[in-house]
């Protein structure tokens, strides 16, 4: 794994190589992550009971293949320590710069689009502000697609990648392990879920801890959010 080179844990805030194969999950995780936003798309696509949980297969499954494919061309070129930045220089191999920028497009739009719908559902709510919660004449959450797009962009120039990639890790740990928990107040007996519930919770111990302390930060104002609109209803 790219992940057992001592620079590559310092890029993504990994302390030591002892959690490489735990930390790589971890980190890894977030790129596997873009079949739900499937989930969220349920009143845009006809027959959603049919469609969501095929295009999720399907997803994961050309994920899968994508990655392998990446992963053995990559140690072909460079080494078993190919995903080092270090190795991979732009002026060295140009074809990596263009499919890097490519990637990264499809990731922005992967969450402007899962988080505009949540927050589509939250403005319904009262979660969040209901002007969040409108659709326009072409039945899209205009306000919300513009707001994910522009706090996406703001975490992005705020830091490096490092740090993006990090709080992405503890985020999605995060509301997958929400999810989880949703399904097991509604059926106890779900063994995917259990091991969903924690497998979300060992993984996000090799987060680190100031990603930890900014989004528990974002948790409490959320909740500090949500009494005040309690409140005042």
């Amino acid at each position: 794994s790219a992940f057992a080179d001592d620079r590559i844990f310092g890029w993504v805030g990994v302390a030591e190589p002892r959690g490489a194969l735990l930390g790589s999950i971890a980190f890894l995780f977030v790129a596997f992550t873009g079949y739900g936003r499937i989930a969220t798309l349920g009143e845009e696509v006809k027959d959603p009971t049919r469609t969501i949980p095929r295009a999720v297969l399907l997803t994961l499954s050309i994920a899968a293949v994508l990655y392998m494919a990446i992963a053995l061309a990559g140690r072909d070129m460079g080494g078993p320590y190919w995903g080092s930045l270090v190795r991979l220089t732009a002026r060295e191999m140009p074809v990596v710069r263009f499919a890097a920028v490519i990637a990264m497009l499809g990731v922005l739009l992967n969450l402007v689009l899962g988080l505009s719908r949540v927050w589509l559902a939250m403005g319904r709510r009262s979660d969040m502000p209901s002007a969040l919660g409108k659709l326009d004449r072409n039945r899209q959450p205009r306000n919300a697609v513009l707001l994910a797009a522009l706090l996406v962009a703001a975490v992005t120039f705020a830091g490096d990648i490092g740090l993006t990639w990090s709080f992405s890790a503890m985020t999605v740990l995060l509301y997958y392990a929400i999810t989880n928990l949703s399904v097991l107040a509604i059926d106890r007996s779900r063994i995917t879920a259990w091991l969903g519930l924690g497998s979300c919770l060992l993984l996000s111990f090799f987060v680190p801890l100031t990603v930890w302390a900014l989004g528990l930060a974002l948790i409490i104002a959320g909740v500090l959010w949500k009494s005040l609109v309690r409140r005042g209803a």
